[in-house]
């Protein structure tokens, strides 16, 4: 996502939370499913652009500063509740 390219992956575990609206989700083990959305993207019957760019955007959620802040202010909480 974060390279603008479009993203296919599977709809399971934590990668719709990561995702969001970003990717074209297909369901574990269809492989009919997969070859479908490999095809709309393909012949561009899906707006690229767009993906990319929400794409991006929701990488931006997903940067290593923010998340070891995010995680130096639990450690935080945690030890001085102790």
């Amino acid at each position: 996502m974060k390279c603008g390219c479009p993203v296919i992956a599977c709809n399971s575990s934590s990668i719709p939370e990561v995702g969001g609206d970003a990717i074209i989700y297909v369901q574990p083990n269809d492989v009919e499913d997969l070859v479908e959305k490999i095809r709309v993207v393909e012949h561009g019957q899906i707006d690229t652009l767009a993906m990319a760019y929400r794409g991006y955007q929701q990488a931006k959620k997903f940067q290593w500063e923010v998340t070891s802040i995010q995680f130096h202010h639990f450690f935080e909480e945690v030890l001085i509740q102790k």
